[in-house]
């Protein structure tokens, strides 16, 4: 129902503006400076690809022969995937079970021989369709992203980007909105203070970083001064757009498989009752007992809903230019985009020694004592009466319990002997199905965090220099809320330089973050499951990217590598690829991607055998 909604608003005030547009003589153009500054404020600097129109799938037809001013677009492409297992070994998700490390010989439940296929392979069609009408005051533009996983998983992000916008005060003051995405920074496809869209994880962990963002509706309006060359940009959103990870597949995210097995566990132990036992903490969680998609409805009514007013964004971004510096100033609110889990009621439910599950158990074990002493009494007050209406025949049973109708304590202690016992395994059974009872589903939710950011870029000899830095506030400023991010910095440093080589083009990034108070983090009960917890004291985590590009026969040949390097956590990464293009519309590339881990602590441990090789086609319209 949103999709339509989408296409039809789309349309009709498409087709308003094109109607509108008709009646003008002189049709006009868009102001080219906003659009550049709308892809990116650091356009002026060198990139890992061709970064000229970053945000947009390029201007790929002037359409100068149509009686109205509408261009159309398309980008339409097929990549042939490979994915390599590493010695005889793979790691697939299924259901939400993660199964890491399965070898050739292993035995499934059925005792049979688990199958490792040598490779995976995959295929991933996409179509990208643009159109865009441009008036003298006014322009609009519709972006569809139509695939697999689009149509099937987020299919109101078949609408890439639908945007209207228009120009007023001699185009000093630009007002948009629609579904949109925007870039903040100055770096160069790796960004610290760019926060409003979210991120698709669903395919590749590391794909073109606009290809990545996921658009969101947004208000944004965007004020230039000619002197002193300053621009105000105000964005505000009325809701908040999250991250997209894949549910199943090779890319699925070890938490998502985690949590998946928490919920079905809890699930299990809520539905068999008395025939589960508890656990010793989650990591040891099991899959049993109930279907994978009921724990998948589960972990998904988890998620809260993020399209309400309570999960709003805004900001505002100052740029200007200083002499030969590019400088800016922003300011974010809203939060992260990838979900907090809170386990501590969980957690305390399976601690003996917990207050919480020391106060609950008293609770259940008083009303258990009770149940059995009110069962007991009225057994004893049936016999007792048995007793009574037959005096020769339980003269024995009279003379002992007489006696003890005058002593409560000696009647109680009586009764509890010779009566209680037979109902202690039911009393055992209540307590152990309340506490069970007790046990909950994680809590979900999407920390609130302000950012503020700065932002340069300028021109040093033959270097292109940029940077960003970040300061993030969240609500756990002592640092000592495991389920709250910790306050954190975030930078980003580099340069491109083209060299006195061919045509090659050699692009340097350093980009880390640091978790502040993390001394807190270890101090916590519950510290291996705190949302910034890092195994060995690794809340430092810088990442250098480099990336050498070349091209060659006037640019029909275009090779380029990439290589990243976690330095505290021992990741490394290679991304061979060449691009061909025999005409400028049709590409043809072969390209790869290799990741080794120091060991598990790494950040890209989950994803260690995802080495594949890539064949592509594309044709641009």
């Amino acid at each position: 129902m949103k999709l339509t909604k989408y296409i039809a608003a789309g349309t009709i005030l498409l087709t308003m503006l094109c109607a509108a547009g008709a009646q003008e003589d002189d049709f006009g153009s868009f102001d080219d400076d906003f659009s550049s500054d709308f892809s990116d404020s650091g356009d002026d600097f060198g990139s890992f690809g061709d970064e000229d129109d970053f945000g947009s799938f390029g201007d790929f037809g002037d359409d100068s022969s149509s009686g109205l001013p509408i261009t159309f677009s398309g980008d339409l492409s097929l990549d042939g995937r490979c994915y390599f297992a590493k010695d005889d070994s793979a790691r697939f998700i299924k259901g939400g079970t993660d199964v890491t490390a399965v070898k050739r010989g292993d035995m499934d439940a059925n005792h049979e021989e688990v199958r490792v296929p040598d490779f995976t392979l995959a295929a991933v069609p996409r179509a990208k369709i643009g159109l865009d009408y441009s008036a003298s005051a006014a322009d609009a533009s519709l972006r569809l992203n139509i695939c697999e996983d689009t149509i099937k998983n987020h299919p109101v992000d078949v609408i890439d980007e639908l945007i209207l916008r228009g120009y007023f005060f001699d185009n000093h003051l630009t007002l948009e909105g629609g579904k949109m995405k925007v870039v903040w920074g100055k770096g160069d496809k790796l960004h610290v203070i760019d926060n409003f869209n979210s991120d698709n994880y669903t395919d590749f962990i590391i794909p073109d970083y606009i290809d990545r963002r996921v658009s969101t509706p947004m208000f944004r309006a965007v004020y230039s001064f000619e002197q002193p060359s300053v621009r105000i940009e105000g964005i505000f959103t009325p809701f908040l757009p999250t991250d997209q990870s894949a549910k199943d597949g090779v890319w699925t995210p070890h938490i998502y498989a985690k949590l998946m097995q928490t919920v079905t566990q809890v699930a299990t132990i809520k539905a068999q009752g008395l025939q589960s036992a508890m656990v010793a903490s989650p990591s040891t969680f099991d899959t049993v007992g109930i279907l994978s998609d009921e724990a998948q409805k589960i972990a998904d009514d988890l998620m809260p809903n993020t399209n309400s007013i309570d999960y709003a964004q805004l900001g505002m971004h100052i740029t200007g230019t200083t002499g030969m510096v590019d400088w800016g100033f922003s300011y974010y609110a809203g939060r992260y985009k990838q979900p907090s889990a809170n386990a501590q009621k969980l957690l305390d439910m399976q601690d003996s020694t917990s207050e919480l599950y020391q106060s609950l158990y008293s609770k259940y074990a008083g009303e258990a004592a009770a149940m059995v002493s009110s069962k007991a009494e009225a057994d004893f007050k049936a016999d007792l009466a048995k007793w009574l209406s037959d005096k020769a025949t339980y003269s024995a049973k009279l003379m002992q319990v007489v006696p003890l109708l005058n002593n409560q304590a000696q009647l109680k202690a009586y009764v509890e002997k010779n009566y209680a016992p037979k109902y202690m395994e039911e009393a055992t059974n209540y307590v152990k199905t309340k506490m069970y009872g007790e046990l909950d589903y994680p809590t979900l939710d999407y920390d609130r965090k302000r950012t503020f950011g700065v932002e340069a870029a300028t021109v040093v000899g033959h270097f292109n220099v940029r940077g960003e830095f970040a300061y993030n506030l969240t609500d756990d400023i002592a640092g000592n809320d495991p389920w709250v991010h910790n306050n954190s910095i975030a930078w980003l440093a580099g340069f491109d330089i083209d060299l006195p080589i061919n045509n090659i083009n050699l692009n340097v990034q350093e980009t880390g973050t640091y978790i502040l108070n993390h001394d807190q983090i270890e101090k916590g009960k519950y510290h291996e499951y705190d949302v910034d917890y890092v195994p060995e004291d690794r809340y430092l985590n810088d990442k250098v990217v480099i990336n050498i590009s070349d091209s060659w026969f006037n640019d029909k040949l275009k090779p380029e590598v990439t290589f990243l390097w976690g330095i505290e956590r021992g990741d490394w990464v290679l991304q061979p690829k060449v691009t061909y293009s025999p005409t400028p519309e049709l590409s043809l590339s072969l390209s790869g991607m290799y990741i080794t881990c120091r060991d598990e602590s790494s950040e890209f441990y989950e994803w260690k055998n995802n080495k594949f090789i890539n064949i592509g086609i594309r044709y641009q319209f």
